[in-house]
């Protein structure tokens, strides 16, 4: 990979995670990529085999949810958490997206950034309901030495100073910026204590605490889901991520599909 390391970025991060995680994690940070993610699948199929995060300042080409180009702006935070071989079973890995998009969504508001989530991953702010973050899940199948491996990578894009016309960032609604490390490793750490959980046991344990953010409850939703709109009311997501609307008077709940309004 052609790209310039910030190898002083990456040791002013590790001195701010705790000694195990100092030990057993990596951290890349980058100046500039085509996108994160790219770099966490070379990573993986090179050979990586501790859970990483990949930070760059910028990227050229970031990509979002089904197949839409993520806008970088200017003093995004960039990153993608690499787990090159999680014991996740690979239908139930969906569901880490919405735990990734809490543990931001609860980082932010420590630093009084008001938001709530969105399914399946965004963050957004409470009251006008803009974007200020971003996520997406990849997964790749890799051999090595004979045995194969799945790979998993969250991409995170979280819009600390600049936003998009239609989003927000962190600091048009302080009004201030966070330091860039500290947030890194607030980060890595309440990330890699939430997949340790959810490894162990799905979804179910981050379940209640999605629906007190979430921003969708009680809201009239119009739901496409393949080739039909669905109009109803949200009621939260269930123990394995899923969407919960209530539909003519029936509960439905949705692993795939796409929210409208």
């Amino acid at each position: 990979m052609n790209v310039v390391r910030e190898t002083d970025l990456e040791k002013s991060i590790l001195e701010q995670l705790s000694l195990r995680l100092q030990e057993s994690h990596l951290v890349f940070c980058y100046q500039q990529v085509a996108s994160v993610l790219d770099v966490a699948k070379e990573l993986a199929k090179a050979g990586i085999n501790k859970n990483s995060l990949i930070l760059a300042r910028s990227q050229s080409a970031g990509r979002g949810q089904q197949g839409r180009s993520w806008i970088s702006v200017e003093g995004a935070f960039l990153a993608c958490l690499l787990f090159p071989k999680t014991t996740v079973p690979k239908p139930s890995l969906p569901a880490f997206s919405l735990v990734v998009g809490l543990q931001v969504a609860n980082i932010l508001l420590e630093y009084g950034v008001k938001v709530g989530v969105k399914w399946p991953n965004d963050v957004l702010t409470q009251k006008e309901r803009k974007k200020i973050c971003g996520i997406l899940l990849e997964t790749d199948l890799f051999e090595n030495m004979g045995a194969s491996s799945l790979s998993l990578r969250v991409g995170i894009g979280v819009n600390l100073q600049g936003c998009p016309e239609e989003g927000s960032s962190v600091f048009k609604e302080i009004n201030k910026s966070l330091p860039l490390e500290q947030f890194t490793a607030k980060v890595i750490e309440s990330c890699l204590a939430a997949y340790e959980i959810f490894e162990q046991k799905g979804f179910a344990p981050f379940q209640s605490e999605w629906n007190d953010h979430d921003l969708l409850i009680d809201q009239e939703l119009e739901f496409q889901h393949g080739g039909q709109v669905i109009r109803g009311r949200g009621v939260g997501v269930d123990t394995e991520g899923r969407i919960v609307m209530k539909v003519d008077g029936r509960v439905m709940s949705f692993s795939t599909g796409r929210v409208l309004r």
